[in-house]
């Protein structure tokens, strides 16, 4: 009797434990566990190990946004959401898809409150052959996502505790500083200074020289040597 209650309960307290994980994806794999991607279960030896596993197997959030990005008109100064996350409800997870169909580079900026929980996750997309195959991009609250020009790529965003809003804003990239003239012009400089440098060495050694012989052959012989 005492064997069987104790069995009750640990098949309970499993019920329990299985009821109590995590029911999406990103979720499932932010708290150590894996996915299983046919049966929507999150459990210990599914195949999903990793967060990005979740959007390269097209595990994506109920609660999801695609924009599309046709002119440039549609991002000056900037197109901005506000997001608001809470993880007791669906509102933990969520994913922006940026379709940019424009020939420019774009800019995707998350602007984060202090001390953000928001676990974030950049990625893009190419279709060799016509299979979709996607790329983890570096992305987080402090480091915005750039976005080649006529790509389509986008983020996630989980939060696994309390609540919080999160902005994020699409605008066109500044452009990217060019250092090459300045290495060119350090390089021309640092060039002319060793040639100075190696003429003032020159001039010296010759004073040298030149002092050394006056006073071993004395300043009649140094002035017979120069005459001739």
């Amino acid at each position: 009797m005492k064997i069987n209650l104790i069995l009750l309960a640990i098949n309970l307290s499993s019920v329990f434990a299985e009821a109590s994980l995590p029911t999406s994806c990103l979720s499932c794999a932010y708290s150590g566990y894996t996915w299983d991607p046919t049966q929507k279960l999150c459990g210990t030896n599914y195949t999903i190990t990793l967060p990005f596993d979740c959007t390269e197997q097209n595990q994506y959030p109920k609660k999801k946004d695609i924009f599309t990005i046709d002119k440039l008109d549609q991002i000056v100064p900037y197109l901005e959401k506000q997001i608001n996350m809470s993880s007791a409800d669906i509102t933990r997870e969520y994913a922006g898809f940026i379709d940019s169909h424009i020939n420019k580079e774009l800019q995707v900026q998350l602007l984060c409150q202090p001390g953000s929980k928001i676990k974030v996750q950049g990625f893009s997309t190419i279709e060799p052959a016509g299979k979709v195959m996607y790329s983890q991009e570096p992305m987080s609250c402090e480091n915005p996502l750039w976005q080649q020009p006529k790509w389509f790529g986008g983020f996630t965003l989980v939060i696994l505790e309390s609540e919080e809003s999160v902005t994020f804003r699409i605008s066109e990239a500044p452009p990217k500083k060019d250092y090459t003239a300045l290495i060119i012009g350090l390089s021309v400089g640092g060039g002319v200074l060793l040639l100075a440098a190696i003429g003032v060495g020159i001039y010296c050694f010759r004073q040298k020289k030149r002092q050394d012989l006056k006073y071993g052959l004395g300043t009649d012989s140094l002035a017979l040597i120069q005459g001739k």
